[in-house]
Formats: structure tokens, C-alpha cells, sequence
């Protein structure tokens, strides 16, 4: 059995710290954090731009990393000094009784509990107690006190019944992601689209595993496999779907033909072919060939229907940025 030691030279980490974030937060928050805890310890100053340079990162990851640690109450800010704390600023234990909250359901705000009196109404509540255990079952940790508190705020405050809480940590865990922040952002957003019930939960993650399932195959079909469909790729396909009515069949008939007329990619182009067809009510492979047979001859001679009157070359540069229009 190794024997572990240390010497003056260290950096001391809180016990809150390794306790509740080492398992869960990215390597890239727990890196920043680590960096600058040693800065503060040898009292040195240091811009985000040379700690990104530092540890090999963007600035902006630096920025982000701050304002988690900020957030989560491990660090404050006040006039340009960031103190590391032992442990939250909003964990003390001489909070106040629950108070009421005035904001409506658009503008949630999170209120906090007495952890004594917390502690009281799950032990009190069968099926409160019940989601604490099977939450810490599916996330793989004993909740904290911070983490029990955000169960419960999403119970009293969001209306969301145990099962519905449940079925919020299940989809949550199917994307990997177990930080209990993260899982209050999605319970949030659902009550803000009014989607609350299990039902309507149920619903809602069926219809968004298609949605992904059919933009997946369209991403593969479409040759883009090193990178993520950017914001305004994901409206042209939906729009492809919904609007026009085109399956998988017959976007891929169009991106064949984008790429004999134009050699690459080009989602403006593709949704200039998709949309004659859709005005033409055109909807079968066999229809759309027969379709483009009938112009080739006009194509030989200076016209082709599927030729743009656009620079699509500036408009594929929108579509490419991470942006609606």
C-alpha cells in the first residue's frame, strides 16, 4: 500500500473542492482553477490572456472557467481581487427560513433554503426522499447540500414532480452530463417552454431523438463529419423537413446535384433546388430526374434552372456562422 507524503512547497485545495467537483466538472474548469488557486497562493498577478497562453488555451475558456468558479460561489471578485474560498458563499448555515419569490415564471430566479429545515421536509416527504436516493444512484455521488437544495427548488419553485425530476436526470445522464447546474439549466428551460408533466417530458425527448436521429443521418448524407451542424445549417435542414416537405431521399438527390453543378457543398444552392421542387409539388427521386432531364438541353444552351443568380459563395460564409437569420 503506497504511503503518501507532501512537503511545505504546496498548494493547499479545499476539501469542498475535491469533494463535490473533481468527478463532474471538465478538465478545462478544474485546469483554471488549479492555476490560478497557485497565482493566489504566491500572491502573483496575472491577465486571462497570458494564463491562456499558459496553459495552452483559449482566452475566452479562461473567461468562462472564471465566471463558473464565480458563479458557483468557490471564488469572489470585488475590484479587480479574486479571494478563493473554502467553501461557497452561498452555502453558510445562518441562511434565512425559504423566502418567497415574486418573479413569475419567464424570470425564475433560484432561492435558497435553510439546510436544516431542508433536511426536515425530504426526510418528511416519502417521495422526495425516495428521488434522493435514486438521484444519487443515477449521478453516482452522495448529493451535497448545494446539490439537494436544486433538487428541491426544482420541486417547490418549478412544479416539476419527482417522476418528472427523474426523467430530467435520465435525459440529462443519456448526454453525460451530471453536474447538478447543468441539470437546473434544462429543468429551467423546460418550464419556461412549459413543458412539466411527464407527458409532455416524454413527448418532448421523443420528438427532440428523431429530430437528432434524422439531422444526424442528413449530416452524414451531406459529408460533414468533422464538425458540429452550425445554427443556420440546422434551420436550412429543418426548413428542408417542415417547410418543403423533402425526406432524406430527396436531399441527398439535391446535394448530388449541388455538387455536379457547383463541385462542393453549398446549403443556399441546395435549398434553391428544394424549393422548385417543393412549388412544383415534386416529392419522388423519379419525378425530381425527370424533372432535371427536361432542362439539359436548356442548360446546354446557357440556361439551367438549378443555377443560382446569387453569390452563393457570401451566402455560404452566413450559413456557416453559428447565427439564425
Amino acid at each position: 500500500m503506497p504511503k503518501f507524503v507532501t512537503n511545505q512547497n504546496y498548494v493547499p485545495i479545499p476539501v469542498y473542492f475535491i469533494d463535490t467537483y473533481l468527478k463532474d466538472v471538465s478538465g478545462l474548469f478544474l485546469k483554471v482553477y488549479l492555476y490560478t488557486l497557485n497565482l493566489a497562493v504566491n500572491g502573483r498577478e496575472m491577465g486571462t490572456a497570458e494564463i491562456a497562453a499558459n496553459l495552452n488555451v483559449l482566452e475566452s475558456d479562461v473567461m468562462q472557467a472564471i465566471e463558473y468558479w464565480e458563479h458557483e460561489g468557490m471564488i469572489l471578485e470585488d475590484s479587480g481581487i479574486v479571494e478563493f474560498l473554502d467553501t461557497p458563499i452561498n452555502d453558510d448555515n445562518d441562511k434565512a427560513q425559504p423566502i418567497p419569490v415574486s418573479e413569475s415564471a419567464e424570470d425564475v430566479t433560484h432561492k435558497h433554503y435553510d439546510s436544516i429545515q431542508l433536511s426536515k421536509i425530504i426526510s418528511d416527504n416519502q417521495n422526495l426522499s425516495e428521488l434522493v436516493l435514486l438521484a444519487q444512484e443515477l449521478l453516482g455521488k452522495t448529493l451535497s447540500s448545494s446539490d439537494l437544495e436544486t433538487l428541491y427548488w426544482i420541486y417547490d419553485e418549478l412544479s416539476f414532480s419527482t417522476e418528472a425530476i427523474l426523467l430530467i436526470l435520465d435525459y440529462c445522464i443519456s448526454k453525460e452530463k451530471r453536474n447538478l447546474k447543468y441539470i437546473e439549466k434544462i429543468a429551467v428551460e423546460w418550464h419556461k417552454k412549459n413543458i412539466i408533466t411527464t407527458d409532455q417530458i416524454m413527448d418532448y425527448i421523443s420528438q427532440e431523438e428523431h429530430k437528432n436521429s434524422i439531422l444526424y443521418q442528413i449530416q452524414k448524407t451531406l459529408g460533414i463529419s468533422d464538425r458540429n451542424l452550425s445554427a443556420a445549417e440546422t434551420q436550412y435542414i429543418t426548413k428542408w423537413l417542415n417547410t418543403y416537405n423533402m425526406n432524406e431521399e430527396m436531399i441527398s438527390l439535391a446535394y448530388e446535384l449541388c455538387l455536379l453543378n457547383t463541385t462542393k457543398l453549398s446549403f443556399p444552392y441546395m435549398d434553391k433546388i428544394l424549393e422548385r421542387w417543393s412549388k412544383q409539388k415534386i416529392y419522388t427521386k423519379e419525378a425530381a430526374i425527370d424533372d432535371n432531364k427536361q432542362f439539359k438541353s436548356k442548360s446546354s444552351s446557357g440556361f439551367n434552372p438549378y443555377v443560382d443568380d446569387f453569390n452563393h459563395d457570401e451566402l455560404e460564409k452566413l450559413t456557416r456562422k453559428n447565427t439564425t437569420f
